[in-house]
């Protein structure tokens, strides 16, 4: 049985194909065969993954949410179970940071052998994974205005300051939510829904809900931008006026006009509404730190 090492030489700060040659040495070290699957775009890295997820003890994926959320998708898929092992090497890190795997490249390379294997629910949207987060709404549109290399540059804090730019030139959205604990239709300035209780590489929430958690901005004021900013990083939405806040493990989202309204899934590019949310209990079998 392989272990598969999945990696995006373009995820993070480019230095994912070193990270591997670093995972590679740990293999050999450990007696182990490898395979490298690096591909050149996200299509051809979904297929080649589910082609060899069969045959494969361990799956060792490099890189941020982004890439994570490819290689979970393929696990979706196929719905194989083989141990996944976590090498942090992106720009935010929501996933990892949520099970305390290391951020530190030697020490989440040596969690492949010495941490326990701990089941973890994850997410879907139609038939793709939700690792981190989906968005819509002004947060997608500011998400489709951050750079690759803006994220590189100054990390977290520029979604603050795209963020500031698109309150003042965004527009809300008509939306159906439904779910067995919800169902109700909102104007939408944004929606934030979460898989874990990190957001922008900060913590969210106190701890993981099981399930969705989902955060609704459907009453803007230009007035109360730093309350906006100040609840969504403290984890305190719910508290402000304006805003819905609830949890499910099932929802379908409709966009009520005939307007195309694209959400984005761990930092990229999603489908159309109307798309529905499933929750998937103990699904992963993640690697974690052993306590």
């Amino acid at each position: 049985m392989k272990q598969l090492v999945f990696y995006n030489d373009k995820a993070g700060d480019g230095q994912a194909a070193h990270t591997a040659e670093l995972v590679h040495a740990h293999l050999r070290q450990q007696g182990l065969d490898y395979e490298d699957i690096n591909t050149d775009t996200p299509e051809a890295a979904l297929k080649l993954l589910k082609a060899k997820l069969a045959s494969a003890e361990r799956l060792i994926c490099i890189g941020g949410d982004g890439s994570l959320n490819l290689a979970v998708t393929a696990l979706l898929q196929t719905k194989a179970t083989p141990q996944l092992a976590i090498i942090p090497n992106g720009t935010i890190n929501n996933f990892a940071k949520s099970l305390g795997i290391p951020l530190d490249v030697k020490r989440a390379i040596a969690n492949i052998s010495t941490g326990s294997v701990q089941n973890v629910g994850i997410g879907s949207c139609n038939d793709q994974a939700v690792v981190s987060s989906l968005v819509f709404g002004i947060l997608a549109d500011i998400s489709n205005n951050v750079r690759q290399d803006e994220k590189r540059r100054f990390g977290p804090i520029i979604y603050v300051f795209k963020g500031l730019k698109g309150l003042f030139t965004g527009h809300s959205y008509p939306i159906q939510f439904k779910s067995p604990q919800h169902n109700a239709a909102y104007k939408v300035w944004s929606c934030l829904i979460t898989t874990t209780n990190y957001v922008g590489g900060r913590q969210y929430l106190q701890a993981n809900v099981p399930g969705f958690a989902v955060a609704i901005l459907h009453n803007f004021a230009v007035l109360k931008i730093p309350a906006y900013v100040y609840y969504l990083f403290s984890g305190k939405f719910s508290r402000l006026k304006g805003t819905t806040a609830f949890a499910t493990e099932k929802l379908t989202l409709s966009a009520l006009n005939q307007q195309a309204v694209e959400v984005r899934i761990d930092g990229d590019a999603g489908p159309k509404l109307p798309v529905q949310l499933q929750w998937h209990p103990a699904f992963l079998r993640v690697i974690t730190p052993k306590p």
